[in-house]
């Protein structure tokens, strides 16, 4: 959300977000998802989300995989962690 309080704020935006940010930034939009529509909602809106939030991550398309086939949202953020705060993490470029 850096990059787009900063071009409102007619800002220029300095720099891509770091994994961690990414990774906090999911967290809350998931929160939020749970708290408006309910875990099963969520669940199942929060995939379309998920794929940019994981989009240049090497792995990124298993990844999208393997969260496709998880039908629970901690379950999928667990597996997601993993992958983002793992050794393999690495940004494509």
């Amino acid at each position: 959300f850096c990059e787009i309080l900063s071009a409102l704020d007619g800002e220029p935006v300095l720099r891509a977000q770091t994994p961690q940010e990414r990774m906090r930034d999911m967290e809350e939009h998931m929160r939020l998802l749970i708290e408006e529509k309910g875990e099963k909602t969520a669940a199942a809106e929060c995939r379309k989300h998920l794929a940019w939030y994981i989009k240049g991550i090497r792995g990124a398309a298993e990844l999208r995989d393997a969260i496709h086939r998880t039908e629970d949202v901690q379950k999928t953020l667990e597996l997601i962690r993993s992958r983002m705060n793992g050794s393999d993490y690495t940004e494509s470029v």
